[in-house]
């Protein structure tokens, strides 16, 4: 947890990040929203799926049957692009909390 001991003077901006960054790490919240962002792309890809391939082939017509893989295949490579930026995201901003805690316990 990082601690305000080391803000020198009256500095009550400082001291708000400091309480606000605790606020976010007591309350997991940078975990609630890598959950949601994950959740809608996984949504997106799963609808896309279902329109692209299943519904397709439930609703087929007397004339054939009429894929759309190209969506399916575009919200696959997005959702594996999101994850990958929310994954790098959450890794630096792990590491940042993390020189600030050390920093603050060093001192």
């Amino acid at each position: 947890m990082i601690n305000e001991r080391n803000i020198k003077g009256s500095d009550t901006f400082a001291i708000s990040v400091i309480h606000f960054i605790n606020f976010l790490n007591d309350n997991r919240v940078f975990a609630i929203v890598i959950a949601s962002i994950l959740s809608e792309q996984m949504n997106k890809l799963v609808i896309s799926f279902i329109d692209g391939i299943i519904f397709p082939i439930v609703n087929r017509e007397i004339g054939g049957i009429t894929f759309r893989v190209g969506i399916v295949i575009v919200n696959i490579i997005r959702f594996i692009i999101i994850t990958l930026v929310v994954f790098a995201l959450a890794h630096l901003s792990k590491k940042w909390f993390n020189n600030l805690e050390n920093r603050n316990i060093g001192n």
